[in-house]
């Protein structure tokens, strides 16, 4: 791992710890209410091991943890209210600005594009047979195209 990652990893798991904390949550408390391994919890924690997208899913759905606070350390650490953004005409799309920030890291964080990567490696071995097809059409297309005369 590279020294900023290293780095990245470190400040992600020491606010993992303190959401834990505040819990109020031992490791295996907060790792049986999320599904894995009180290992893996103290893996995230000291920095050893990056989550992937059910993680942060789960850390979102159980717990209401503000994933903005998750991964970047800036806002409230919980989602308070979890009523939709308000779309009366005076404050249209009144959550764009949080969509950016989202975006912004995204694009920039080496941790969350290893558990997106992560993700959709699961997720294409666990629909490998309907994406082998989608592959085998896609090709079968594309070879059909090239043999056609123009």
């Amino acid at each position: 791992m590279k020294e900023n990652d290293q780095e990245q990893a470190m400040q992600f798991g020491q606010r993992v710890k303190e959401i834990r904390k505040t819990l109020r949550l031992s490791q295996k408390e907060f790792a049986e209410s999320l599904g894995i391994s009180g290992t893996f919890v103290s893996e995230v924690e000291s920095g050893k091991y990056k989550p992937c997208y059910d993680f942060f899913y789960n850390m979102m759905e159980h717990f209401n943890v503000n994933l903005h606070y998750l991964l970047s350390g800036q806002g409230e650490m919980f989602i308070r209210d979890m009523k939709p953004a308000e779309t009366e005409i005076g404050e249209p799309f009144s959550s764009i600005t949080k969509t950016e920030d989202i975006l912004w890291y995204m694009t920039r964080s080496p941790m969350f594009m290893h558990s997106m990567f992560g993700f959709a490696s699961r997720y294409l071995y666990e629909n490998r047979t309907f994406v082998e097809l989608e592959i085998a059409a896609y090709n079968a297309k594309k070879s059909g195209e090239k043999k056609k005369p123009k």
